[in-house]
């Protein structure tokens, strides 16, 4: 919901000073679509609130897995279904995640 997204982009603009090589990477694994449009609604508020931030929103299938420790800043939304399994497209990127943690 926008509150929530208001909350959490409030929390860190406390934290964030312009920097140029600032970049924030999100990453969705959808089944239906709603995972995407929330993500790509939380790109839109980060960019919006945060212009100086380069904004990179993805789904996990094309992420390049061997990237993610370098990344700053990464937020994950994922769609779970059937006792919280991840969609079929987004099953290589959380077994690569559990593995990496």
């Amino acid at each position: 919901t926008q509150s929530t997204w208001d909350s959490t982009l409030a929390t860190y603009q406390k934290r964030w000073a312009p920097r140029e090589e600032s970049l924030v990477t999100i990453l969705y694994g959808s089944q239906l679509g709603n995972t995407k449009t929330e993500a790509e609604k939380f790109a839109a508020a980060l960019s919006e609130k945060f212009p100086w931030i380069k904004v990179v929103a993805k789904p996990v299938a094309q992420y390049n897995f061997d990237h993610i420790s370098t990344e700053t800043f990464v937020f994950i939304f994922m769609s779970t279904y059937t006792e919280g399994k991840p969609p079929v497209a987004a099953e290589n990127f959380c077994r690569e995640l559990e593995e990496w943690a």
